[in-house]
């Protein structure tokens, strides 16, 4: 992970002046499948980006597959994984670990060509990006 300062405000920028999708929006099993990158984790300042972080290229990847598993890989110096199974409740994705107990309750908020997500919880607001081949 590399902070690096023009592009946190130009992100910044661009993730306060982009309109949020409402979050009234079912998620789709086809919506969710496939692999997706973490792409920035910045700092939840009421609701808006503070200090963000770009991740560098394949630092952490979710998979979903339409079999309602899915799993992690971090590109990091433990090569962190973790797996289990998901849930999509209306606008809600619940991803829980292997064992059962909750891993994630997110609320995507897609954008309108399906290619990216962002997820608003309590202390981060994070970007997702389709990964394609």
């Amino acid at each position: 992970m590399t902070i690096r300062k023009p592009y946190v405000f130009a992100l910044a920028a661009v993730l306060v002046l982009t309109p949020i999708t409402v979050h009234s929006s079912p998620i789709t099993s086809t919506a969710i499948t496939g692999a997706w990158e973490l792409r920035t984790a910045c700092m939840n300042e009421h609701g808006k980006p503070g200090a963000c972080i770009e991740m560098k290229h394949g630092s952490m990847e979710f998979t979903f597959s339409p079999d309602g598993n899915w799993n992690m890989v971090a590109n990091d110096q433990s090569g962190t994984k973790k797996a289990g199974s998901y849930e999509i409740r209306k606008e809600r994705l619940v991803l829980k670990n292997a064992d059962g107990s909750l891993y994630q309750d997110w609320r995507p908020d897609f954008s309108s060509d399906g290619q990216s997500f962002v997820v608003e919880e309590k202390q981060l607001i994070e970007t997702f990006a389709r990964v394609t081949n």
